[in-house]
C-alpha cells in the first residue's frame, strides 16, 4: 500500500522494520511496479536504492515499462540513473526493450525526452 499512496519516507521505515520489497502479488507485480504505473517518483527511489528487483511482472513488463507506457518519464529517468541495469536497453521478459515498447504505446516525445534527459510536454 505505501507504493500506492505512500512516500519514499514511508517506504524507507518500512524497510527498516523488516518489510520486503520484492513481495509480490499472484501475477507477479512488486511494489516498484505499482510506484512505476502511478509515478510515485519518492517511492521508486527508494525501491531503488534499497535494491528492489526489476524483474518483469507475469505480463513480461518490468517497472521502467511501465513508468513508459504510463507517461512518467520523470520515473522512468530514475531506472536509468538508479538502476543497476542500462535503463533504455532493459528486455521484458519477451526480449522486448525499453525503446520498442515505447514506440509501440505511441509515446515517441518520451524516448525522445529520455535520450535528451528533458521532461516533455504533456500530452493526451
Amino acid at each position: 500500500m505505501a507504493a500506492i499512496g505512500g512516500s519514499g519516507e514511508t517506504v524507507e521505515i518500512l524497510i527498516s522494520h523488516g518489510a520486503n520489497i520484492d513481495a509480490e502479488n499472484n501475477v507477479g507485480e512488486r511494489a516498484v511496479h505499482y510506484a512505476a504505473v502511478l509515478g510515485n517518483e519518492s517511492v521508486v527511489r527508494a525501491l531503488l536504492q534499497n535494491g528492489c528487483s526489476l524483474a518483469a511482472d507475469a505480463s513480461g513488463l518490468t517497472p521502467e515499462l511501465y513508468a513508459l507506457k504510463y507517461r512518467h518519464p520523470e520515473v522512468a529517468h530514475l531506472f536509468t540513473e538508479l538502476g543497476p541495469q542500462q535503463g533504455m536497453f532493459v528486455c521484458s521478459s519477451n526480449g522486448t526493450t525499453v525503446v520498442e515498447a515505447v514506440l509501440l504505446h505511441d509515446v515517441h516525445e518520451i524516448v525522445s525526452s529520455l535520450a535528451n534527459h528533458t521532461t516533455p510536454s504533456t500530452r493526451v
